[in-house]
């Protein structure tokens, strides 16, 4: 990978991966819900590839309506060999809801089943711990700091959990 670019809270609304081929061909995934398998054709070598975290849900009983934290984006060259698999997982914004919404989810790409680039999405919004608002995704290992409360049937988040150590 050369030409990494990146920026922290920068997407509204779903993800979005593009993936722009040597001969400046964009191709550009949208979020459905599923994984998207995109085989490289015979004549490309190299692919730019830019991903963007969604957006965290927004809390709908007040007003003015608290939106979720912004999504992160991330931009890549990569080397490829046709028949190559490019698997795209575009995340959706967070869930709105009357008191808290729900996490945007992250947009990212696999090579031949190995994660090559991904970008993370933003937080949700707890009206309730006004210290813990949406926030925007970030570009850091480590992360940001979740209030450490389970949902409901869920289970407590990690604080500061840095995944380059797992």
């Amino acid at each position: 990978m050369t030409g990494v670019a990146h920026t922290q809270g920068y997407q509204t609304g779903d993800g979005i991966v593009n993936i722009t081929f040597t001969i400046y061909t964009t191709v550009t995934f949208n979020y459905t819900g599923a994984a998207q398998d995109d085989t490289m054709p015979s004549w490309v070598n190299s692919v730019t590839i830019e991903t963007r975290g969604a957006q965290g849900g927004a809390v709908t009983n007040y007003s003015p309506f608290p939106q979720g934290g912004l999504g992160a984006s991330m931009i890549g060259d990569f080397a490829v060999t046709p028949g190559d698999v490019l698997t795209v997982v575009v995340g959706g914004r967070g869930n709105p809801d009357p008191s808290s919404s729900g996490g945007g989810g992250g947009s990212g790409v696999n090579l031949n089943a190995s994660p090559i680039i991904v970008a993370g999405g933003g937080a949700g919004v707890d009206f309730q711990d006004p210290s813990f608002p949406g926030q925007d995704a970030v570009i850091t290992s480590s992360g940001i700091s979740g209030n450490g409360g389970g949902g409901a049937g869920g289970h407590d988040g990690a604080k500061h959990l840095d995944l380059t150590q797992v």
